[in-house]
């Protein structure tokens, strides 16, 4: 009879052990673990276990209970689709558990998400650079190629670290793949397009030193709009500050509706930013110093002549 109440399933497919992990009762789970050990790996009407829910708490003693007594690991890939536990490691930042789950099996570093994101890429969105580290050091061939696939955004690992203003996990994907620098997303942006877009200041000093070329911080997207304009449209008054003061920036290009950095500044018409783009505005001073320059320069130039 006790069995088969530990194994009854609620209208969304809960069972007892659904339910304790849930309300966060880790002792009655073990209880119920010791009884049925089983229930660890049945999935409700979401795809998820127990044993999910466990990673996710991080509980590690009883994620390890709940996979001593998994015949198969191989299995564990086929158990719950997008609902990997790698993930789920990930998401409780737990370096230890993530070590457990992938020794059962090394390949569930390359399942995805609902997003598309793969281990790495979700790491990356959520900041965990230890197990990042962890997984490109010890899975060093299988990781590696992971920093190539792009989710269904179109982001790979190394932007969405850029996108969320991660430096040090930047510079751990640059270790392992040092020319994951060049890829671009959908958009045809680059790694500093996404810093300067979502106003990672720290990223974007880092991206700065590190473009020794010189071609980054210049490159256009599929707009046409370089960093410097994705900066000024977002109102990211800092990063502009330091593009602008950047010698090697052009701070006259043009995008593909013949708009400079400071013509896009000009245009931010909407009130509720009006502070912001003055500060955008200011960071752009040096570019209309520039261009006065410029035009007298030119002008006197032909005064003489």
């Amino acid at each position: 009879m006790c069995d088969m109440l530990i194994s009854a399933k609620s209208n969304n497919g809960d069972t007892a052990l659904h339910i304790a992990l849930k309300e966060k009762h880790e002792d009655v789970a073990f209880y119920l673990l010791s009884v049925r050990h089983d229930v660890s790996f049945d999935a409700n009407n979401d795809g998820v276990s127990p044993l999910y829910l466990a990673v996710e708490a991080g509980y590690c003693e009883l994620v390890t209970k709940m996979l001593e007594s998994l015949s198969c690991p191989s299995k564990l890939a086929l158990m719950y689709g997008a609902k990997s536990l790698v993930h789920a490691a990930m998401r409780a930042k737990r370096r230890d558990i993530l070590g457990i789950v992938l020794r059962q099996n090394p390949r569930l570093i390359e399942l995805r998400n609902e997003e598309g994101r793969t281990s790495l890429s979700f790491g990356a969105s959520i900041g965990f650079y230890e197990g990042i580290s962890y997984i490109l050091s010890d899975f060093d061939k299988a990781a590696s190629s992971l920093c190539y696939v792009a989710d269904n955004d179109g982001f790979f690992p190394i932007l969405m670290a850029a996108s969320e203003g991660h430096v040090r996990i930047i510079k751990e994907f640059l270790k392992h793949c040092p020319d994951s620098v060049e890829l671009l997303n959908s958009q045809c942006q680059n790694i500093l397009h996404v810093a300067a877009k979502t106003g990672r200041s720290k990223v974007v000093k880092y991206l700065l030193e590190l473009d020794e070329e010189k071609r980054m911080m210049n490159e256009q997207d599929v707009d046409g709009n370089t960093p410097l304009h994705l900066a000024t449209k977002h109102r990211h008054s800092m990063v502009v500050n330091i593009l602008t003061w950047n010698e090697n920036v052009k701070l006259a290009t043009m995008n593909n509706d013949g708009l400079t950095a400071l013509d896009t500044a000009e245009a931010l018409k909407d009130n509720a930013y009006i502070l912001r783009k003055r500060l955008t505005w200011m960071a752009l001073y040096p570019l209309v110093l520039q261009m006065v320059r410029n035009r007298f320069l030119w002008t006197g130039f032909h005064l003489v002549s």
